[in-house]
C-alpha cells in the first residue's frame, strides 16, 4: 500500500497556483468539472404543431428551452409555461365553466371523458349533463377490477382490457410524451381507445406555499405563494401532439377568465388564509408523485364539491377507485417507467402575486416576501411591469 502511495505522490503535481490551475483546466472541464455536467445523452425528435386547441386559442402554451409545444429534446432542457390575459372580466366559477364546457362542444362537436371518478371526471359530467352536451363516458377494467361509479343517464362505454395490454401503452406513452407517470398513462389510455375529441381530467391547478413543509404539513416561514405547473401535467400534450388527436387536457385552464374566476374567489382566498388541510387519507410520501398529492389538487375539488355537495367526490383518481391491488400496480408500474425514461420531474413556478396581476385579480392578503425574494420584474409588454 505503500508504495502505490509514494508512486501517486510522484505522479501528482503540485498546485502553487491555483489561479493559474483553474486558467489551464477551465475550457476542458468547466467552472463546475466535468464529472458535474450534466449529458447531454438523451435526444428527441421536436414534435409537430398543435393542429388543435388544448385551451381557447391555446392561450396556454409550454415548452422547453426557446421552443413552444415541444418535448424535452434534451435532459437539460429548461420547462416553462405561461398564459393568456383576460379578455373581460370573469362571471364566477360556475358561469366560466358551463361557458367553456359548451365553447369546447361548439369547437370539437360530441366529446368523451375518463371516468375517473375525480372531482373535475364528476363536476364536467354533472353540468354537461344540464347544458345537455353530447358527453359519452369512457371506463377502463382491468382483468375484472372494478371501475369507478358513473352516471347511468349519460352515455357510457366500458372497454375490458388486460393488465399486460396497458402496461405496453404506458411504455410507448413514457417515450413519446417524456412523462413517467402511470395516473397520466391511465388517462391518456382512456382517450386512446375514444374515437371522440377527449376530456382528460387530471387536476392541473396546483397552488403552492413554499413555506409549509409538504409531508408534515407545517408552516416554516411567512406566506410564500406560487402557482405550480409540473411538466408532468403537459405530458398528454405532447401526446396528443406526436399523435395528430384533438383533446381537452387541461379543462380547468381552458380560458384565462376560467382561470381568473378560480383564483378570485372565496374558496381560493380561504384556502390561502387558512392552507388547505391534508386529506383524510393521505398517500404515502414515499411513494406519492406530483399527481397523487391530494392536497395540491383541493381546488377543482373544493368548486365542484360546492356545486354539488350531495354528489361524491375525491381530489385524485387513485382515491376515487378505491383499489389497493391497483394502487400497488400503478406504483410497481411508475418506477418502471422512471428507470426506463427520463422523468418529468420539473414544475414551473410562477409567483402568485405576478400571475393575480396578470389575470387581473386583485387580492387583499399578503403574500409575505416573494417580491423580495423573487426580485423585480421590468416590463416585458404591456402589464409586466411590477
Amino acid at each position: 500500500m505503500q508504495e502505490v502511495l509514494d508512486r501517486i505522490r510522484q505522479q501528482s503535481v503540485p498546485v502553487t497556483d491555483a489561479a493559474a490551475f483553474f486558467s489551464d483546466r477551465i475550457d476542458r472541464f468547466g467552472i463546475i468539472g466535468a464529472n458535474n455536467v450534466v449529458p447531454d445523452d438523451f435526444k428527441a425528435d421536436a414534435l409537430p404543431p398543435p393542429k388543435h386547441q388544448f385551451t381557447k386559442d391555446n392561450h396556454f402554451r409550454f415548452g422547453f428551452n426557446g421552443v413552444e409545444f415541444n418535448r424535452r429534446t434534451s435532459r437539460s432542457a429548461s420547462y416553462w409555461v405561461e398564459f393568456g390575459r383576460p379578455s373581460r372580466m370573469h362571471e364566477g366559477f360556475s358561469a366560466e365553466m358551463r361557458r367553456a364546457l359548451s365553447e369546447i362542444h361548439r369547437v370539437y362537436g360530441p366529446l368523451s371523458i375518463t371516468n375517473s371518478g375525480n372531482s373535475i371526471s364528476r363536476g364536467v359530467v354533472l353540468l354537461a349533463k344540464e347544458l345537455g352536451l353530447d358527453l359519452e363516458l369512457v371506463s377502463v377494467e382491468f382483468d375484472g377490477q372494478p371501475i369507478p361509479a358513473h352516471d347511468d343517464a349519460m352515455p357510457h362505454r366500458l372497454h375490458k382490457k388486460t393488465w399486460d395490454e396497458f402496461v405496453e401503452f404506458a411504455h410507448g406513452f413514457a417515450r413519446t410524451a417524456g412523462c413517467s407517470s402511470s395516473w397520466i398513462a391511465l388517462e391518456a389510455y382512456h382517450g386512446s381507445l375514444s374515437e371522440r375529441p377527449h376530456i382528460y381530467t387530471p387536476a392541473t391547478t396546483v397552488v403552492v406555499d413554499h413555506n409549509v413543509e409538504a409531508r408534515k404539513f407545517v408552516r416554516v416561514g411567512p406566506p410564500n405563494w406560487a402557482f405550480g405547473s409540473p411538466e408532468i401535467n403537459t405530458g398528454i400534450n405532447r401526446w396528443l401532439l406526436a399523435s395528430g388527436k384533438a383533446g381537452i387536457p387541461q379543462i380547468m385552464w381552458w380560458s384565462p377568465e376560467l382561470m381568473a374566476a378560480q383564483l378570485d374567489s372565496d374558496i381560493a382566498r380561504w384556502g390561502f388564509r387558512e392552507s388547505w388541510v391534508p386529506p383524510a387519507a393521505p398517500v404515502e410520501a414515499a411513494e406519492a408523485g406530483p399527481e397523487d398529492d391530494a392536497r395540491k389538487n383541493r381546488l377543482a375539488f373544493d368548486f365542484f364539491q360546492h356545486l354539488y355537495p350531495d354528489v361524491p367526490m375525491t381530489p385524485i383518481t387513485s382515491l376515487a377507485r378505491n383499489d389497493q391491488a391497483l394502487n400497488r400496480k400503478m406504483r410497481a408500474l411508475r418506477r418502471t417507467l422512471v428507470r426506463a425514461n427520463p422523468r418529468c420531474d420539473t414544475t414551473h413556478y410562477i409567483p402568485l402575486h405576478r400571475l393575480l396581476r396578470h389575470l387581473g385579480v386583485e387580492f387583499d392578503l399578503p403574500f409575505g416576501d416573494t417580491q423580495r425574494l423573487y426580485g423585480r420584474v421590468d416590463a416585458v409588454g404591456e402589464g409586466h411591469a411590477e
